[in-house]
């Protein structure tokens, strides 16, 4: 139940900064641990196009392709680091 009020919060947190990575990446983990794929896919999208100025958003955004079991996506962000 916890990721459920975490997932709750991150939403409202991206309500409020849309294009905040840290919220973004919150939202697609609790999101995906909560079983609501379509959510985190959006949230994963959303946070693609800031990973290209941020290696650490990069990663996260990796990290949660892994976690998505896109592991295609993500092995040149790995590949790179």
């Amino acid at each position: 139940y916890q990721d459920a009020a975490y997932a709750a919060q991150y939403r409202a947190f991206v309500q409020a900064q849309p294009n905040d990575p840290v919220a973004l990446a919150g939202l697609a983990r609790t999101a995906l641990a909560t079983g609501h794929e379509a959510e985190a896919k959006k949230a994963i999208a959303s946070l693609r196009p800031l990973a290209a100025n941020d290696p650490d958003t990069a990663l996260a955004v990796a990290r949660l392709d892994v976690a998505d079991d896109d592991r295609d996506a993500a092995l040149p962000v790995f590949a790179a680091a």
